[in-house]
């Protein structure tokens, strides 16, 4: 297979529609400048591509830590996400080493029990960030929902995608900071700000929205369930601490089919899990409970009665 230019250059393709945002970076199309597209694949390193990529294991069991509303960090929206008579899930995020390399775990195994994402690829910001999933090429086709997704800055933290319509709303009324001060260049959406939580530790990114409910912020899964302790070379010395490092994609994928963590210090599988089942419970909510496969599994039953 041919190695992809691992950056996130169109718009999520939504299932079942024949259309694709226009890419943009800067406010010009992505294909007038290929020199950009260049210096911003070489910071970010593809580890693979291959159909079974999206596959995270089996589903688990795994509830999340935090008990009560918001459910993992869901909360009510005062929009609904519906495309064409189907739920939508929106994912709005970057592709610096932040949060949204973490949260797209959860999505993906979310999405591959309601259809196929296919196109996908492998990666880590600079190769040694966080480990997550290039989207550039990913298409998703499912009877049940539709996908979109979209990132906002590069992997250089540079404007690449300017969100519209529903994504820009859902943006403003959850992400942006309400005051924000001038700590960044010109950044007019306060994208940055929003990624690190400036005056409001509450309303950032990565956004993520299924029909009624939206989260901001993962009460469970976070960067750091990525990576593991590892002591320096040599010998320790009394009062030696251990190094947190991110794992690769291979670990934290092979962690994920095998149901075990690569370190006993590490609540990665758990954590991906239980989000991806708050996940998969908010989309058989709002699809009714289709299929039911997957909708009637007891821990699917067992979120739902929590969620209003």
């Amino acid at each position: 297979m041919k190695a992809r230019i691992p950056i996130r250059a169109a718009g999520g393709m939504r299932a079942g529609v024949n259309r694709s945002r226009r890419p943009r970076f800067e406010g010009i199309l992505l294909a007038s400048v290929p020199a950009a597209l260049v210096t911003v694949a070489a910071l970010w390193t593809v580890v693979g591509a291959s159909s079974s990529v999206t596959f995270l294991g089996k589903p688990s069991n795994s509830l999340p830590r935090s008990s009560g509303p918001p459910y993992a960090g869901f909360r009510r929206s005062s929009l609904s996400t519906t495309l064409n008579g189907k739920p939508e899930l929106i994912f709005i995020g970057t592709l610096e080493d932040d949060a949204s390399a973490a949260e797209r775990w959860p999505v993906v195994k979310a999405l591959d029990q309601f259809g196929t994402l296919s196109g996908v690829a492998a990666g880590s910001p600079g190769g040694n960030g966080t480990p997550t999933f290039d989207w550039l090429h990913s298409v998703y086709h499912s009877h049940y929902l539709t996908f979109a997704h979209l990132d906002v800055l590069d992997s250089h933290g540079k404007l690449l995608q300017r969100p519209s319509g529903l994504e820009l709303t859902l943006y403003k009324l959850y992400s942006r900071p309400p005051k924000t001060r001038s700590f960044f260049e010109p950044d007019p959406y306060h994208f940055k700000a929003a990624v690190a939580g400036l005056d409001s530790l509450a309303r950032r990114l990565p956004l993520l929205a299924i029909e009624k409910y939206v989260q901001t912020v993962s009460r469970d899964l976070q960067e750091g369930d990525f990576k593991q302790p590892i002591m320096p070379p040599g010998t320790p010395s009394p009062g030696t601490q251990a190094v947190l490092q991110p794992i690769s994609f291979t670990q934290a994928h092979d962690a994920l089919v095998r149901g075990r963590d690569p370190s006993p210090d590490m609540t990665m599988v758990e954590d991906v899990n239980a989000e991806a089942n708050v996940i998969t419970a908010l989309i058989c909510r709002a699809d009714g409970g289709k299929p039911a496969s997957v909708c009637g599994r007891p821990v699917i039953k067992t979120i739902l009665k929590s969620v209003k």
